[in-house]
């Protein structure tokens, strides 16, 4: 009996799985079995399962790297973005936010909104069970340091009611504590020396990079560009009132990324967990720019007459906008999470992020939500 009927009818399952060069390979096998007998035939038999498995194993895998997460703080300059990030890359996003108003916003980015306080497990812990990433972007203003720490231990005991899973947990701290170290380039393996502000950072960072009850994450994001503004809105809007006051002296430098740049980077993150686990990524772009060049650029475009006076700063917020930023090696972000800045920096993107800001007329205020 002539086997090219059957290597025909396995080669159809061949066709179905393969594209370009391997599918001309494919036709030209069909004619030689035909002509030949049964010597191509094993080879036949190998592909009609090994590429459907193939196949089916990649549809697996795609499937697995859909994640479902919870954005703790998912209404604030950088939440919002990263939920919106999540969400736009497939995966299936819960935010949480303090109110209806704002949940009703988030679901209109395809995001489902939950109202609810990070500082109150009861109105988010039963989200767990639907998720596989938890990320932290709140930022509470009164008691911070207890804040913050007392959520890591209430999502670590939370995960702990699903052992048989997995669960990631990405945690935002800031380059803020490396302190004032202008002009000399830092690693994620170089010593901190954090600012007053967030010198309860680095501890909650090993906290979590440590954690044997998920697998943590640190990414340490600079001054946050970029549509809501953050810190850059102040700047906004202190230039359009006519006045600004700078701390220290001309020569303090920020550190600064776009917010959908620093917003993929969670994405990243959470895709890429067997690389990501147990790091701490600085996040931002490659140059630090001036803090005096920047508010130059912004007063030529908003307000010509708004004028700047220099201060020594006397608390510690003061002290965070008047640091003198470290330069940063960011070549780990870029090798392990594929970082790559697709925006201008402050100085040269200043009229976009100035309309953006502008338009959704964001105040500062909205950033603690």
């Amino acid at each position: 009996m002539p086997h090219w009927p059957v290597t025909l009818l396995f080669s159809l399952r061949v066709i179905n799985f393969c594209n370009g060069g391997l599918l001309c390979f494919a036709y030209v096998l069909v004619v030689v079995e035909a002509v030949t007998g049964a010597v191509f035939y094993p080879i036949f038999f190998f592909c009609s399962i090994y590429w459907p498995c193939r196949s089916m194993s990649n549809c697996i895998k795609q499937y697995q790297n859909m994640v479902k997460v919870l954005v703790f703080g998912a209404t604030g300059a950088i939440g919002k973005e990263v939920a919106r990030a999540f969400s736009r890359n497939g995966h299936t996003v819960y935010g949480l936010t303090r109110s209806a108003k704002k949940a009703h916003e988030l679901e209109r980015e395809e995001i489902n909104g939950v109202v609810g306080d990070v500082s109150d497990p009861s109105t988010w812990k039963h989200l767990i069970k639907n998720v596989s990433v938890i990320i932290d972007t709140s930022f509470d203003y009164t008691n911070p340091a207890e804040k913050a720490s007392k959520l890591i231990q209430e999502v670590a005991e939370a995960v702990k009611e699903y052992p048989e899973r997995r669960f990631t947990y990405i945690y935002t701290s800031g380059t803020w504590v490396y302190g004032n170290d202008a002009g000399v380039t830092v690693t994620e393996s170089d010593a901190v020396n954090p600012i007053p502000i967030v010198a309860w950072r680095p501890a909650l960072e090993q906290l979590v990079i440590q954690s044997q009850d998920f697998d943590g994450v640190v990414i340490r994001p600079g001054m946050v560009i970029g549509k809501s503004g953050s810190i850059f809105g102040m700047l906004f809007s202190a230039v359009q009132k006519g006045h600004i006051t700078l701390y220290n002296d001309e020569n303090t430098r920020m550190a600064s990324v776009h917010t959908e740049d620093l917003a993929e980077m969670y994405v990243a993150a959470a895709e890429k967990i067997y690389a990501a686990k147990g790091q701490i990524f600085n996040v931002v772009n490659s140059q630090t720019e001036n803090t005096t060049d920047i508010v130059k650029a912004i007063i030529r475009l908003v307000n010509p007459e708004s004028t700047i006076t220099y201060e020594k700063p006397t608390d510690p917020f003061q002290t965070a906008l008047g640091l003198y930023s470290p330069i940063f090696d960011i070549s780990k972000a870029v090798n392990l999470l594929g970082f790559q800045q697709r925006h201008s920096g402050a100085v040269d993107g200043v009229e976009r992020y100035y309309k953006s800001w502008k338009a959704t007329a964001t105040e500062w205020e909205d950033c603690k939500n």
